[in-house]
C-alpha cells in the first residue's frame, strides 16, 4: 500500500475525491462548489468497502449549479464505506430553473454503507438515497424543501437526531419502504 501524507485539503473547488479498501482521507475544507453549466455527470465524492472513510466533516456547504442536458453529480458511500459530512448544513442541489432544469445532486448510501450529515438545510434538485441491509442516512437535522428528494428502502435506515421538517407537497418526493427511521425524541421533531 502507499501512504499520503499532507494536511487536510482545505481547497477543493470542482474536486473528484474517492476512497477505498479501507482507505482514509481527510478534507478541512469548508465548502465546496462545481462550475456553472458543468456538462457532465461525475462522481463527486465516493468511499468504497469496509474500513474507507471519507471524512470531510470540515464542510458546511455544497453547491451545485447544472448544466444543459440532465446530468447527475452524484456523492457515493457503498460497501459498508463511510462519508463522513458531519458539519454539512447548507446542501443547494442543482438550479431547476437554469439551463434544462433536469439536473441533480444524489447522495447514495448502498450495500451497508453510511452518509452523515450535519443540520442540513436541502434546498433545490437534490436526492437522498439509502437502499439495502445496514445503509445509512444520517442527520444531526433535516430541513427538506422541494423539489429535493429523500428515498431510503429495502431495510435501509434513516437516522434524524433534531428536528425534522420538510415542505414537500409532492407524496413522491419522501419515500419510505421496507425501511426504518430512527429519531431519539430528545427534541421536537
Amino acid at each position: 500500500g502507499k501512504i499520503f501524507i499532507a494536511p487536510p485539503l482545505t481547497n477543493i473547488y470542482a474536486s473528484r475525491l474517492a476512497v477505498s479498501g479501507g482507505s482514509v482521507l481527510h478534507v478541512g475544507a469548508p465548502s465546496y462548489e462545481i462550475p456553472q453549466d458543468w456538462r457532465w455527470s461525475p462522481t463527486l465524492f465516493s468511499a468504497d468497502g469496509s474500513g474507507s472513510l471519507l471524512e470531510m466533516a470540515a464542510l458546511k456547504s455544497i453547491t451545485v449549479y447544472g448544466g444543459w442536458g440532465g446530468f447527475t453529480y452524484s456523492i457515493n458511500a457503498i460497501n459498508n464505506a463511510i462519508i463522513d459530512l458531519s458539519g454539512l448544513d447548507t446542501v443547494i442541489g442543482a438550479d431547476q430553473n437554469q439551463w434544462s432544469g433536469d439536473d441533480w445532486l444524489s447522495f447514495n448510501a448502498t450495500a451497508g454503507a453510511t452518509i452523515n450529515f450535519g443540520n442540513a438545510s436541502v434546498t433545490r434538485r437534490t436526492q437522498i438515497n439509502a437502499s439495502g441491509p445496514g445503509s445509512r442516512v444520517r442527520f444531526a437535522s433535516l430541513y427538506l424543501r422541494p423539489p429535493s428528494i429523500l428515498n431510503v428502502n429495502s431495510r435501509a435506515v434513516l437516522n434524524i437526531k433534531g428536528n425534522y421538517a420538510f415542505e414537500n407537497t409532492d407524496p413522491n418526493s419522501i419515500q419510505a419502504t421496507g425501511a426504518a427511521l430512527e429519531m431519539d425524541g430528545t427534541q421536537a421533531q
